[in-house]
């Protein structure tokens, strides 16, 4: 194929010989390549390898996070992995699965704090279209699970974490994490995480929040929360259009929040189908009724009251 002139139009055909010759000015456009490789990580082996499979996996997270593209798709092998306080993922499109030898998803693949005084494993998002699945994160101090954005990042669209497992308190004795998922940098501003996807989670003990997100389009569903004495489930932060909480249970004890609804009142907020028990404060918002609807939802067995807009 020779193409003389400069690109323009995204049509283009082949002859039935397989030969391309074109004249003038032709534009292409949205033309991505994936690179889609695999790299494979597990702490059980030996030795460290170039990553390429399972018998040459890397012994660490941070390895594959060094050599991975956007794009790339690092698998992780049962395991605790005790690494860098702060793992960043700056590929857009990356995907970081939780995987066993056998290749079967929902491995026992575990990020844990190195020391019972240390900080936590965390991984901190700063990609768009960035993917977590089948992982447990074990905290025994008062750090994040995943961080999505940051004061330096701004914006992170598209992420969607799935199937993982947020122990808080990871044998009684230490501190409890602050935040399962978390979209709160540490200058205290917050990024839109636009179109985040947390769902089929569980939560267990986070002091402060289990899931405490701020964006457009977010949706939060069917999700399992235990929530602490004076902890709250999820904190949704509304200063953008549509977003969803559904389908979710949420258990608490002591005195504690079930779901709550902050920030300024830009568009749809939707509270759906979501059964609460044992929080002192099933549902509470800090915004006006206008664009929320809140419906079917249980407390205790009680139907939540319904806020529809006005």
């Amino acid at each position: 194929m020779s193409i003389i002139g400069k690109l323009h139009q995204y049509g283009v055909g082949v002859s039935k010989g397989g030969n391309l010759t074109m004249q003038g000015d032709l534009y292409a456009r949205n033309i991505v390549t994936p690179r889609d490789n695999v790299w494979y990580v597990n702490k059980g082996n030996t030795s460290s390898g170039n990553g390429k499979s399972w018998s040459k996996a890397f012994l660490t997270i941070t390895e594959a996070l060094a050599v991975a593209g956007d794009y790339d798709v690092i698998v992780i092998a049962h395991g605790f992995y005790t690494e860098a306080a702060t793992l960043t993922v700056t590929q857009v499109g990356l995907k970081i699965i939780g995987l066993n030898s056998s290749g079967k998803t929902r491995g026992p693949c575990s990020f844990k704090t190195p020391t019972a005084a240390g900080p936590m494993l965390t991984i901190a998002v700063n990609a768009n279209d960035v993917e977590i699945a089948n992982i447990s994160f074990i905290a025994t101090s008062g750090q994040k699970g995943i961080q999505l954005g940051g004061a330096a990042t701004g914006y992170v669209w598209r992420t969607h974490i799935h199937d993982c497992a947020f122990f808080g308190d990871n044998t009684g004795t230490y501190a409890i994490g602050n935040y399962g998922i978390s979209t709160t940098p540490s200058g205290g501003a917050f990024p839109d995480v636009a179109e985040c996807v947390v769902e089929n989670c569980h939560f267990y003990a986070w002091a402060t929040a289990a899931i405490a997100t701020y964006g457009t389009r977010v949706m939060t569903r069917n999700n399992s929360l235990f929530v602490p004495a004076s902890g709250v489930g999820i904190v949704l932060g509304c200063g953008r259009p549509f977003v969803e909480v559904s389908h979710n249970i949420i258990n608490g004890t002591g005195t504690c929040t079930g779901i709550l609804i902050t920030g300024d009142d830009d568009g749809s907020v939707i509270v759906y189908d979501n059964a609460i028990a044992n929080c002192t404060t099933p549902f509470t918002k800090a915004i006006s009724d206008a664009g929320l609807v809140c419906n079917k939802g249980y407390a205790d067995g009680t139907a939540m009251v319904q806020h529809d807009p006005t």
